[in-house]
């Protein structure tokens, strides 16, 4: 999907819009491959060892067990405004 929006960047966009569009999809194309590669390092090291990989086994398992989910209560209501207090009228003793 991405790579359609590139090529036609590239034939019907400005010079501007296409180099930095190509920049950033290849360093997506990058990462993507990069995760890859660790997801399948990771099973291969699960399917030979029967661990998991050092990241997941860092926590202990009685840890992550025991801990319930947090709750998290959004309050999304807007508070009533305040009327302002009005200020005290200055007397002048001019006459």
């Amino acid at each position: 999907m991405l790579d359609s929006l590139v090529t036609a960047t590239e034939t019907n966009g400005k010079k501007d819009e296409y180099g930095p569009l190509a920049d950033d999809y290849a360093a997506l194309l990058r990462i993507r491959r990069d995760i890859s590669t660790y997801v399948q390092q990771a099973a291969a090291s699960v399917e030979t060892r029967g661990k998991l990989p050092y990241a997941a086994a860092a926590a202990p398992p009685s840890a992550t067990v025991t801990q319930l989910p947090k709750k998290i209560i959004v309050d999304d209501t807007i508070p009533e405004k305040k009327p302002a207090k009005k200020k005290p009228e200055m007397l002048s003793n001019v006459d």
